[in-house]
């Protein structure tokens, strides 16, 4: 059950930094005169854009840290190697992997905010890597 909680907890965490970085960043585009960003704008108001990822972010965040949690569990059983503050390194890269990967993905489609972007998926690892095992580890 404490892992559980600890993947809500932290999946909660995680999207509310995510939205709040990601309303800078769309306006940031938006002040850049990014063309879809702009066009997205014309038509509509900025809270019938942002509500709606709210509501579809705050739930998905949650059950990817029950996901993670269950994954450090998983892997916790199986190999268990506390270094670096991690109660399982090996976690900790599984997770710095998945992250390294989005990275490189949103690098490529929009390489002009990639600082915002390292950002997001530094504070990911942070919180995926590290907050939900020692949260759940006993």
């Amino acid at each position: 059950m404490d892992v559980v909680i600890a993947g809500i907890a932290s999946g909660l965490l995680f999207a509310s930094i995510l939205i709040s970085v990601g309303c800078f960043v769309v306006f940031q585009m938006y002040r850049n005169n990014v063309i879809w960003v702009v066009n997205l704008f014309k038509d509509t108001t900025a809270s019938k854009v942002i509500y709606p990822i709210i509501i579809f972010l705050n739930p998905t965040m949650a059950i990817l840290g029950v996901i993670f949690g269950f994954i450090f569990i998983l892997i916790d059983s199986q190999i268990s190697i506390k270094i670096l503050g991690s109660p399982n390194i090996i976690y900790t890269f599984v997770v710095i992997g998945f992250s390294l990967i989005s990275f490189i993905f949103l690098y490529i489609i929009s390489p002009k905010y990639w600082r915002s972007f390292l950002g997001i998926f530094i504070t990911f690892d942070a919180i995926f890597g590290w907050l939900i095992p020692l949260l759940s580890s006993n």
